[in-house]
């Protein structure tokens, strides 16, 4: 309890609890007279009032208010977890702990007290608290805002609870599980449907994370509402600034992520509620297009029907013979990207009822290069021979899924990242360039990790589109042609080919259909560098699903760096795995001159080839830097 002294008329002292006996005699009264909701509702809703005492354990900090106690727990460096009790409620004992996810220390912070707030500043940010009306306001180490309470917390007379917070000028509203094609919610009103009630039919207005992603300018903020009875959130209806979460039930209990980059936040919601596990080879459809058969054991299967029923559910035979499927199912995968509720392989039964046979291959490639899909080779191949389907679209079929089978390598090192960081498997292109408006609303293409942008084709009949690329370099997978960033281009996309852009100094790994070397039978890997400047994280491990957990696995580092004469490719290891490769096929794409010269470990090439603007040749698995020198 903390003790102060108050001066009173006649220059007697008496203790601040008797001054703080006398307020609470007063101010219970003021559940005769309570608030009304900014919704103009005709619920009564009760404030929590202004703060009596608090006591500070470390970590926790326990507030006594006069509708109830609340305390605020620091779990990490940028996690804040705040929790309403009622006054007729129990408040649990304090348990200090930390997350045990995260590598961070908790946060050491400065408590500074003034006649109106209460502060608690740490090294990244300062959390202000009103006195008089329990308001929270967080700000950054540099004083700009990230998140501030409009009306804070209430509760109602009928065991509703809500979180009213104030939405910034241009705080654009992401995350919260939503199904459409739109990704920024600004201006909506949503009802909450756990994802675990299984509905027999999906609503136009729902949500089902009730993780909410703010992002000012290239700052961001998350909110996760930790309570699953049904209820609303609104995020700014018409000229409204408000942001408020309400409930039907429960406690008010949410945490606030203060990480300040959309990546950060990400990881942190991650590290609260779970990653995704790193799946084996055949849960990714990684199947020989040659057996007859795919491997039907239990291990192969999905992980979970609770997110592929909720998929599935969304995207009905009738929805995919029309243009909007591909759009819809698009932007749902990058709303439950960005509430952190991809932690699970997703199987879209439906996609194997498709009719029309230009949706089916377009509904195909979006889906191909999404590493939570699972793309079970021989079951679509068994099912298109069932359909009345031309033999041009059974070879793009057949094109689109070897695409997916030749990039597993990439696939799966998404996966790994994601599972070791907890950043999102695919982002909507906005989160390369938070600030650029053109971005905030697009979901017409997605990033794969933040170096490869898929753009899939939504009409029919399509065979061109518009792509927005960003800034920097990119490559045209099929073309190998450079093209500059920050512009809109037109790009030519015929039925077999999925338009797809790798960003200028990326390495992607490749199998080679068959994974077998011609010339003497070894098992081989290929890395295709696409030259410039930037780095690439590869994974590997046996693929059985469980190596990974016993430490068999290794990260492979790869950087380029790139200059008018000289192209300098490094590589470093780091784990024990050894893979079933000792030679790596090198594919250099869009070389601006002849190589005059390669140095493997400074040592020269053996041999290389040279055919237009591409060089290749082979090396040891053990190679760690490659030196290329153009005339």
């Amino acid at each position: 309890m903390v003790f102060l002294s108050t001066q009173c008329s006649g220059s007697k002292l008496i203790s601040h609890d008797l001054v703080i006996m006398l307020f609470k005699c007063i101010t219970r009264s003021l559940r005769s007279n309570p608030i009304r909701s900014l919704s103009q509702r005709n619920s009564t809703w009760y404030e929590i009032g202004a703060i009596l005492s608090y006591q500070n354990h470390g970590f926790t900090i326990d507030f006594e208010c006069v509708n109830g106690n609340v305390r605020l727990e620091w779990v990490g460096q940028d996690l804040l977890h705040v929790h309403y009790f009622p006054n007729n409620g129990d408040v649990p004992p304090t348990i200090l702990h930390q997350n045990q996810e995260s590598d961070d220390q908790l946060p050491d912070f400065d408590l500074i007290e003034s006649n109106d707030q209460i502060r608690f500043r740490t090294s990244s940010f300062t959390c202000m608290i009103e006195r008089k009306s329990f308001l929270i306001h967080i700000r950054t180490h540099n004083d700009e805002l990230l998140c501030s309470d409009l009306n804070g917390m209430a509760v109602s007379g009928d065991g509703s609870v809500q979180l009213s917070m104030r939405l910034q000028p241009g705080e654009r509203c992401y995350g919260l599980g939503i199904h459409g094609p739109s990704i920024q919610h600004r201006g909506k009103r949503f009802r909450f449907r756990s994802i675990r009630s299984q509905p027999d039919s999906p609503e136009n207005d729902t949500y089902t994370e009730p993780f909410y992603l703010g992002v000012i300018g290239e700052r961001a903020y998350g909110i996760y509402w930790n309570n699953q009875h049904r209820g609303v959130i609104e995020l700014g209806i018409g000229d409204n600034y408000e942001l408020r979460f309400e409930s039907r039930g429960g406690s008010i209990d949410y945490f606030l992520f203060l990480g300040g980059e959309i990546r950060n936040i990400l990881n942190r919601h991650a590290e609260l509620h779970g990653r995704i596990d790193i799946p084996n080879l055949i849960s990714l459809g990684y199947a020989t297009l040659e057996k007859d058969s795919i491997d039907s054991d239990s291990s192969s299967r999905v992980h979970s029907s609770t997110v592929k029923n909720y998929v599935d559910s969304l995207l009905t035979t009738a929805e995919f013979s029309n243009p909007e499927s591909i759009p819809h199912f698009l932007g749902t995968m990058l709303n439950m990207a960005l509430s952190g509720s991809i932690r699970e392989l997703i199987t879209v039964e439906s996609l194997y009822d498709v009719r029309d046979s230009e949706q089916y291959v377009r509904m195909l490639q979006a889906t191909c290069l999404m590493p939570h899909i699972r793309v079970d080779a021989n079951r679509l191949l068994n099912s298109l021979h069932l359909k009345p389907i031309e033999e041009t679209y059974m070879m793009a079929v057949r094109q689109t899924l070897n695409l997916r089978k030749r990039l597993i390598p990439l696939i799966y090192s998404s996966i790994a990242l994601s599972h070791q960081y907890g950043w999102p498997i695919i982002q909507p292109i906005f989160c390369l360039e938070p600030q650029n408006e053109n971005y905030r609303n697009k979901s017409d293409c997605f990033i794969l990790g933040d170096t490869i942008l898929i753009a899939p084709i939504f009409e029919s009949d399509g065979r061109w589109r518009e792509v927005n690329l960003p800034v920097g370099y990119w490559f045209n997978f099929w073309t190998e042609v450079l093209i500059s960033g920050n512009q809109k281009i037109t790009v030519f996309a015929p039925l077999e080919q999925l338009p797809i852009f790798i960003r200028a100094g990326t390495v992607v790994p490749m199998y080679v259909l068959g994974n077998v070397d011609i010339e003497d039978g070894s098992q081989i890997i290929t890395y295709r560098v696409y030259p410039g400047n930037g780095e690439s994280v590869l994974f590997e491990d046996t693929g059985d699903g469980r190596s990974y957990v016993e430490g068999e696995y290794r990260w492979i580092y790869l950087s380029c760096e790139m200059n008018e004469h000289r192209l300098v490719i490094r590589r470093r290891t780091a784990g024990r795995y050894l893979p079933p490769y000792n030679r790596i096929r090198l594919e250099i794409v869009g070389l601006s001159a002849e190589p005059s010269q390669v140095r493997i470990d400074r040592q020269g090439a053996p041999i290389w080839f040279v055919d237009e603007n591409r060089l290749e040749m082979y090396v040891e698995d053990k190679f760690q830097q490659i030196e290329i020198y153009l005339k």
